[in-house]
């Protein structure tokens, strides 16, 4: 009896699959990840400033909402705590009403590519997807890798972020473009390596009866695993095209969660700026 159930099970998610990828529309997902362009310093990463308020810039961010208009989405989400959703509601309706826009960094990646892609678009709303956390236990991790004289590792972690920092900084420096930093923040290389670092450094800090590295990875699996539950609540069978606009680091994340949903399929920056 069981091995008949079990057959009966593997036999319906065969179906469910072949409908989802070969006859339901899947939901086209443009993922856009970026820096923070009013470079706030939150991050571990200290990262030089990119004069976004520059008129090259400007023209730039011109030219990339004219790609992202072109691709046409229904509906935009960004890195904003979303229960503030009526907050961002009233900053987005200022900004259409040519209003001051209190509370927003006009630098920031939300108004410069997110509310001035949605205002040509038309767009009534901007989505806030954000589930903010704060990653405890860092200092733990620090603690236990220096009781177990993990010596090697105490430089990786370090020299990780150092790089970086690094690469980003020596591409402003060299004057490239605000839409090749983007498109490099953007590649399989780049988000690999981010997602590395919680998955193959911080969980091989400490002794084998201790976590600490593991659980702090989690903090950061599970902000953004919630993050996806709020993109999945919020989109409807309408939505045939969306944008998700958020830091590279979520993004490296989050493509892994829609890679596995057979109901969604991903659209990289380059394949729309290059069309």
């Amino acid at each position: 009896m069981f091995k008949l159930n079990f057959k009966l099970i593997i036999c319906l998610l065969t179906c469910l699959l072949f409908v989802y990828s070969g006859h339901a529309q899947q939901t086209q997902v443009l993922m856009i990840g970026t820096f923070h362009f009013e470079n706030p310093g939150l991050d571990a990463s200290k990262l030089k400033s990119l004069d976004i308020k520059s008129a090259a810039v400007q023209k730039e961010i011109d030219n990339i909402i004219a790609a992202i208009v072109k691709f046409k989405p229904q509906r935009i989400l960004v890195e904003y705590p979303y229960q503030d959703q009526s907050k961002l509601d009233q900053l987005y309706q200022d900004f259409l009403a040519n209003k001051i826009t209190a509370g927003l960094n006009e630098k920031s990646e939300v108004y410069q590519l997110g509310f001035k892609s949605g205002k040509v678009l038309g767009l009534s709303r901007i989505d806030a997807i954000d589930y903010r956390m704060n990653l405890t236990g860092t200092d733990s991790v620090m603690k236990v890798m220096v009781e177990r004289k993990q010596d090697q590792l105490m430089h990786a972690i370090p020299e990780y972020i150092k790089n970086i920092s690094g690469n980003f900084n020596n591409l402003v420096q060299s004057g490239a473009s605000l839409t090749n930093i983007l498109l490099a923040q953007n590649t399989q290389t780049y988000r690999d390596a981010d997602l590395g670092f919680y998955t193959n450094l911080l969980t091989k800090a400490g002794a084998p009866n201790n976590f600490i590295g593991a659980d702090v990875a989690t903090q950061w699996y599970k902000r953004n695993i919630y993050m996806y539950s709020l993109i999945q609540k919020k989109l409807t069978p309408d939505d045939q095209k969306v944008m998700i606009l958020l830091g590279a680091s979520h993004i490296a994340a989050l493509e892994v969660f829609f890679k596995l949903n057979p109901a969604y399929k991903i659209v990289e920056l380059k394949d729309v700026i290059n069309k």
